[in-house]
């Protein structure tokens, strides 16, 4: 006869359920398609596509004024959202400067993804109504 914890016993007959909980220590997926377009002379709007994977809690915002990213900070963790784009804006930026963005995906377990892809974009510097119409064209990539 089985007994829980309060010496209460069940039929021998009865079928006993057993549910076991597993860890989750699988990654999500990497981010793809980082794109960071110039807003104005101190602000670049990034946009990426989602994970997939339903457990994502934030996505970590790194950016790095290095194209190797040896001076990569954490600029901010973004809450995921149910969209199929995600969206982010990076403020009080210096002009005239190149920013190097990456983006982890991490899950309610505390799993981070392999980093993503780098973005790059650079501020405008003097007269961004002049410079406005081709500011996208010639300053941002993706690598």
């Amino acid at each position: 006869m089985a007994v829980d914890r309060w010496n209460n016993g069940g039929c021998s007959g009865e079928a006993l359920a057993v549910t076991t909980a597993t860890e989750n220590v699988s990654p999500p997926a990497a981010i793809s398609e980082i794109r960071v377009t110039v807003i104005d002379q101190e602000t670049l709007a990034l946009t990426w596509k989602t994970s997939r994977e339903k457990d994502v809690a934030f996505y970590e915002v790194y950016r790095a004024e290095t194209p190797d990213g040896s001076d990569r900070v954490l600029v901010d963790r973004v809450a995921a959202e149910p969209f199929y784009i995600q969206f982010y804006r990076d403020r009080s930026l210096r002009r005239d400067t190149w920013y190097y963005y990456s983006i982890l995906a991490v899950d309610t377990a505390g799993n981070q993804a392999r980093e993503s892809m780098t973005a790059a974009c650079k501020t405008p510097s003097g007269d961004w109504r002049l410079e406005r119409s081709h500011a996208h064209e010639h300053r941002c990539q993706t690598s």
